[in-house]
């Protein structure tokens, strides 16, 4: 599975600042939209009901499910990095 995934996780961990930054903006205007606190253009899956759900399951994702398995593979390579110092 982490063959399947390692991809994924080297593309997150690479631009994971930007990730965060457009997942939290993307997630905090589309509410603001929908309760109607701030009025925005009508802009599919960036404005209304459809972008609160979206940006939603993106920071989901992104803070349930990438970040963490970035976090662990991270924590794994440093480990055999280290291992590989040590033994060689």
């Amino acid at each position: 599975m982490n063959g399947l995934l390692d991809p994924v996780l080297d593309f997150a961990e690479r631009y994971r600042r930007p990730l965060t930054i457009i997942g939290v903006i993307w997630f905090a205007l589309s509410w603001a939209d929908t309760a109607r606190f701030i009025d925005l253009p009508k802009i599919p899956l960036l404005t209304g009901t459809a972008a609160m759900w979206v940006s939603t399951a993106y920071n989901a994702i992104w803070w349930g499910f990438l970040n963490p398995r970035i976090e662990r593979r991270r924590k794994e390579r440093a480990d055999l990095t280290t291992a590989g110092a040590k033994n060689g």
